[in-house]
């Protein structure tokens, strides 16, 4: 996946992406962590997608100018394996939250089955209380904490598989397709009501964001152990390589430059409309759109290379 690059002038700050395994117990701002300070980095990092701090898997990590590739990633698919336990409903929907309901019912292994093929396909979706959406200019679990029920509107979401992957008496394992944007503690809330049954979000790991899977991603002590390596560990990827369905251009040290100014270059007779990255010596100078036999630069997108990152700083 790596791509050797040359770079711009030292004072530049690095720019790609890398893929991280966020382990149980730590926030997703905190997961960060270790990564900016192999990058030394204090800020313009950015991931895809929080997950809650009782929740672990895959999170794309982008720094530098590459922070600004994240929102293509909101069309991706995303992939999680979750539980439900049942018996206790909680006020924040998943094991974390306080306990405010207790039943002994559980639901059996045909009912669950039967249920599935109802949660699949487009369907409106709830946020929970406790989660970062904005209500008047506020976060909805600020206004759930302090006890005010905040007024969240259903969504449309799209779940493109929902399977059963284990069964016991206490909980059921379930592994689900979803578009980005969908909530799986209110996933497991709409089907323990649908059951007949209380429970909530026992456990949660997401395994794929689009073309990425968990077990290309890396743990974060390999950060930690390479924080003074020469950059050659592979642990960072060039933005190009981030988005592949987006062709690759080499273009001339002229036309680099003129992109770097934000003027527009010849397209060169390229015949595909829309986007496309520009290379030059194979660093990514840009994201450009085609348009009237144009490129035009959309994001510039040169970083210092990894081996030049001083991470003494940190």
């Amino acid at each position: 996946m790596t791509t050797p690059r040359q770079h711009p002038a030292r004072d530049v700050p690095p720019c790609g992406w890398t893929l991280i395994h966020k382990p149980i117990g730590c926030s997703s701002s905190k997961a960060l962590i270790p990564v900016k300070r192999a990058l030394g980095l204090k800020k313009r990092v950015g991931h895809s997608g929080t997950l809650d701090p009782f929740a672990c898997g895959l999170l794309i990590v982008c720094f530098g100018r590459a922070t600004r590739l994240l929102p293509f990633l909101d069309h991706a698919n995303k992939e999680y394996t979750f539980s439900i336990a049942w018996g206790t409903e909680t006020d924040t929907g998943d094991r974390d939250g306080t306990i405010i309901k207790r039943d002994s019912a559980t639901p059996s292994e045909a009912a669950i089955h039967a249920l599935l093929t109802s949660f699949q396909g487009p369907l409106m979706q709830t946020p929970p209380a406790f989660s970062a959406l904005k209500v008047k200019g506020k976060r909805a679990y600020r206004l759930a904490r302090r006890g005010d029920v905040p007024d969240l509107k259903p969504r449309l979401q799209h779940i493109e598989s929902l399977v059963l992957t284990g069964l016991s008496a206490s909980e059921a394992h379930f592994r689900v397709v979803c578009n980005t944007g969908t909530y799986i503690r209110s996933l497991a809330h709409d089907m323990c009501r649908a059951l007949g049954v209380l429970g909530h979000l026992n456990t949660l790991c997401r395994t794929r964001i689009g073309r990425f899977c968990l077990s290309d991603a890396f743990s974060l002590d390999l950060f930690e152990k390479n924080r003074h390596d020469d950059g050659t560990c592979g642990l960072f990827f060039s933005p190009q390589e981030l988005l592949d369905d987006i062709p690759v251009v080499e273009v001339s040290e002229q036309d680099a430059v003129r992109l770097r100014q934000g003027q527009g270059i010849d397209d060169q007779g390229f015949v595909r409309s829309g986007l496309a990255f520009c290379v030059y010596g194979g660093q990514c100078v840009a994201l450009v759109e085609g348009e009237s036999g144009q490129f035009l630069p959309k994001i510039l997108l040169e970083g210092k290379m990894i081996h030049d990152v001083d991470n003494s700083r940190t």
